[in-house]
């Protein structure tokens, strides 16, 4: 088994429920490297948080609402009702980076739907 370069992003089931909006608040926490401690704060300043759900129909997302140190994404229960246990999602900051032309997109946290409702997988 080899260790990877450098860590993943955490793993997280999405639970879902028919007829239930998604509605999920990320808030941005700093680690200090010294003593590991974490630490509330805003938000970079440009920054884009975007939740998406791989959807066999397609993609599906929402772009957070950020104000200070959350980011509120909302997506509504329409959208989301059908989706399938097992599906795959992520949650992606988008940081505005000159040096690269399409920004850098960083995946914070990923993993799978869990659907609480008896819809099967």
């Amino acid at each position: 088994m080899t260790t990877p370069l450098f860590p993943g992003p955490p793993l997280h089931n999405l639970p879902l429920s028919r007829g239930g909006d998604l509605d999920v608040t990320l808030v941005y926490k700093t680690v200090d490297p010294d003593t590991g401690q974490t630490a509330i704060t805003d938000w970079p300043a440009g920054v884009t948080v975007v939740l998406t759900i791989d959807a066999k129909t397609g993609p599906v997302s929402g772009t957070a609402i950020i104000t200070g140190p959350a980011a509120r994404i909302h997506i509504d229960h329409a959208l989301v009702d059908n989706i399938k246990t097992g599906t795959l999602w992520r949650a992606v900051q988008i940081l505005p980076d000159n040096a690269i032309p399409d920004n850098l997109d960083d995946v914070l946290v990923n993993g799978q739907v869990v659907r609480y409702d008896g819809i099967a997988a």
